[in-house]
């Protein structure tokens, strides 16, 4: 009996301790003692089912089959695992930009999320309306007029008549004739006659015109006409550069974290994207603040401000060439194109020490302090972005915990 009792203990140790390695056959114990064998060995299966698929949540592997029903065990495992299936479904369809999303569990995650899809709809909506905006002035300049209307003396836009066989100007308004002088006016008027000889189909077209100093863009409309006798092109042409700058100034807010400067999520995830895509050797470098909700809890939030802005100018000049983008909250990740894991952790400690050290100018009533995760990433890397943004998360999480054991193995 006390040898059965042994063999059971045993099993149990190994199950707890190695699991890999816990071995128990049933029928080597005493008949009385088989069918507690049997039903603990059972247990045991179950209980490590439930921990290789906790496993494989906690490293964000959702495709993990689950244990069969009959393990209850696993039941509130198996609805986290359902929760975070359609929290993905949902966290892609925002990246679709679907924004009606809404998480109604994980406490303060759930409001965290529900109030980043909130503020990204308000400001998709206040930018589609503002490009809309502009895009509705520039179609209205673009409009052209009949050629009748057009060819008159005191209009703004300019106003050309060109031969289409010998690019003869047949005609020019006083606004044309004044801006055809100089080197810009010579480059608009080259191209007006390059376009009359393709034979000129009535349509809108952009002309960018440079003197090396200035750079000035045309909203162009082109009508084949009879003029004289003669076959002839008629354009008009509208400055619209204060317009397009001010579109491409709306457009590159969305490539932009407001607060940060660094590059926004969206653009992050396109470049990591394609940097995957073009098969390019370089390190993934995932950096998380420590204890950012301390600083904002405590000193407030435009401290917590200032910390991610000293943050994310160390990051900057982490790689000159690289990528460098805030992927929300505390969190940044930067892209070091042919970079070598090893070379790049020497510079983020290097980066960690400069940014904790005391400043004269600037000083912090708290430790001004980073985590980072690194991954090599080849040209024949096969891991989607998505495992490797976790993978290296992962590994800042070890570089965290490690870091607090350090901590407290200097103050024991």
């Amino acid at each position: 009996m006390n040898e059965a009792a042994q063999l059971l203990f045993d099993y149990l140790k190994d199950a707890w301790n190695q699991p890999d390695r816990a071995r128990l056959d049933a029928d080597a114990l005493p008949e009385d003692f088989r069918e507690l064998g049997e039903g603990l060995i059972c247990f045991v299966e179950g209980v490590l089912e439930v921990r290789a698929f906790a496993k494989a949540l906690s490293r964000g592997d959702l495709s993990a089959a689950p244990p069969g029903r009959l393990n209850e065990l696993a039941a509130p495992l198996k609805s986290l695992h359902a929760s975070l299936f359609h929290m993905t479904w949902q966290s892609q369809q925002v990246a679709k930009g679907d924004y009606r999303q809404k998480v109604e569990f994980l406490g303060e995650f759930a409001e965290a999320f529900n109030t980043m899809t909130q503020q990204l709809s308000e400001r998709q909506s206040a930018l589609e309306s503002q490009i809309e905006k502009i895009r509705a002035q520039s179609l209205a300049l673009e409009q052209s007029n009949r050629v009748f209307q057009a060819l008159t003396e005191g209009m703004l836009s300019w106003i050309a008549v060109v031969d289409s066989g010998t690019g003869e100007r047949l005609f020019a308004n006083r606004a044309a004739r004044e801006g055809l002088e100089g080197r810009i006016g010579s480059q608009v008027w080259s191209w007006l006659v390059r376009q009359s000889r393709h034979g000129a189909e009535p349509r809108a077209r952009e002309l960018i015109a440079s003197d090396g100093e200035m750079i000035r863009t045309f909203s162009v409309s082109s009508h084949p006409l009879p003029w004289n006798e003669r076959a002839a092109v008629a354009y008009m042409l509208s400055d619209v550069s204060d317009e397009r700058k001010y579109l491409r100034e709306l457009e590159s807010h969305a490539y932009l974290d407001p607060l940060t400067q660094l590059n926004s999520r969206y653009y992050g995830m396109r470049m990591l994207s394609a940097w995957l895509t073009e098969q390019r050797r370089f390190t993934l470098c995932f950096v998380d603040l420590d204890n950012l909700k301390y600083v904002n809890d405590t000193f407030g939030h435009a401290e917590g401000d200032r910390f991610l802005i000293s943050a994310a100018e160390a990051i900057r000049h982490l790689s000159p060439d690289g990528v460098c983008v805030r992927l929300g909250g505390d969190e940044f990740m930067v892209l070091v194109p042919d970079g070598d894991v090893e070379a790049v952790g020497k510079d983020m400690e290097a980066l960690r020490a400069r940014l904790a050290a005391p400043r004269a100018l600037e000083p912090a009533p708290y430790l001004r302090s980073i985590s980072y995760g690194l991954v090599q990433v080849e040209e024949d890397n096969a891991l989607p972005s998505s495992e490797l943004l976790s993978l290296a998360d992962e590994r800042m999480y070890e570089y965290k915990r490690a870091q607090k054991r350090k901590r407290k193995g200097a103050r024991d």
